[in-house]
């Protein structure tokens, strides 16, 4: 019996998740400016991207792109984007969103590219999780994985993040592994993101890429690849703060390459 895409992802996602939580975790506690009140009415969520694998409920929320080449399609891109995710109600909300970019034959290429920005209305207490793991195992293969996640976090009390990126080689000559997870929460936004602000955000994951694409190339790095994330992070909350209002309350960048 074989995987399913879905499967694998959903696995991959467990598994790198469990590698984080109580290592990379911080528990961020947020001032009480917006009582819950258990009267309002529940909010519709927005559409969801189905790449890999992508769902939804009120109380929880994934997304995620898987990346896997072989020798009969040697070159894929997996892109998913959400940028209109949605949690309501009092009960505990769960965000898991991931990359993953696995290249295992000779010469190819496997790029596995998430962009998940969530808004979460009353819940008391959020865990979020933003995971990019990209390996190559292929002679000449190249891997890459970036995850970008952003939570407004509008009347959350407490929110538990963990952020990590992963990349390896393994066993191969000329392969090339890069991986990069962006991870901003943001409190007290007014509104939900503009269509403006979704294109700014596609614009700046395009930056993203490039930087992944370089830095996977030892000779070409130039400026260090964490400082470069640094900066796309800060520019990702100014864009979103620019256009929701709030307070930029968790700002983190993880960055791996392996050649």
């Amino acid at each position: 019996m074989h995987n399913t895409p879905i499967q694998i992802g959903r696995l991959l996602i467990a598994v790198a998740t469990s590698l984080v939580l109580g290592v990379t975790g911080a528990s961020l506690t947020f001032p009480s400016r917006h009582p819950v009140s258990p009267e309002r009415p529940p909010v519709s969520p927005g559409p969801v991207s189905r790449g890999a694998g992508g769902s939804q409920t009120p109380d929880r929320l994934e997304l995620l792109s898987v990346a896997l080449p072989s020798s009969a399609e040697p070159n894929v891109t997996d892109s998913v984007t959400n940028a209109r995710a949605r949690s309501w109600g009092l009960r505990p909300t769960t965000i898991n969103t991931a990359a993953v970019g696995t290249s295992g034959c000779d010469g190819c290429n496997a790029a596995a590219e998430t962009v998940h920005l969530i808004t979460v209305d009353w819940s008391r207490t959020v865990q979020s999780d933003n995971v990019a793991e990209s390996q190559a195992t292929g002679a000449d293969a190249n891997a890459s994985a970036l995850s970008i996640q952003v939570v407004l976090a509008r009347r959350a009390k407490t929110v538990v993040v963990n952020n990590h990126a992963s990349a390896s080689t393994v066993n191969c000559t000329g392969c090339n592994s890069a991986a990069m997870a962006i991870q901003v929460v943001i409190v007290g936004a007014r509104r939900t993101p503009s269509a403006q602000t979704r294109a700014e955000l596609d614009d700046l994951k395009a930056n993203a890429e490039q930087l992944l694409q370089r830095s996977a190339q030892p000779q070409a790095r130039g400026m260090s690849p964490q400082t470069a994330g640094n900066d796309l992070a800060s520019q990702i909350a100014r864009v979103v703060t620019n256009d929701v209002g709030g307070t930029t309350q968790q700002q983190q960048v993880s960055f791996q390459a392996q050649s």
